[in-house]
């Protein structure tokens, strides 16, 4: 009995040591996908504060294609793509920066949520390997 008692206090150590152990690991892959991450959103910041601003000066100008109005007496034919050039519009520097400022907001929910999958790929990584 005092032998059982003792193996199973043994394998209790073990099994509380290597959990305890996974859990360092754990920590560690979690906080290195902390730091990427924000890294990553830091470095996107700076690219999209950059195009932003230039987009608000005037700069860096954004246009949308529209559809040309005719110019022709007959409305009965219309002009299709090839016989003109694209018809482009120009966008004022409020509305192209805030046009990239949703843009932006859509891309960091994306590097969020690849963070997340990591996160979750990392600690799945560890528990498979402990069975």
């Amino acid at each position: 009995v005092d032998k059982l008692t003792a193996q199973i206090a043994k394998d209790q150590a073990q099994a509380s040591e290597t959990a305890r152990e996974n859990e360092r690991l754990m920590s560690r892959s979690l906080a290195t996908i902390a730091t990427t991450h924000q890294k990553e959103l830091q470095h996107e910041k700076s690219k999209r504060d950059k195009f932003i601003a230039d987009v608000r000066t005037g700069t860096l100008r954004l246009s949308i294609p529209v559809q040309a109005c005719s110019t022709s007496a007959s409305t009965n034919t219309p002009a299709g793509p090839s016989n003109s050039p694209e018809a482009r519009a120009q966008l004022t520097p409020e509305a192209g920066a805030a046009l990239a400022t949703i843009a932006a907001d859509g891309d960091d929910a994306i590097r969020q949520l690849n963070a997340c999958i990591d996160s979750y790929h990392a600690i799945s990584t560890v528990i498979n390997t402990q069975r």
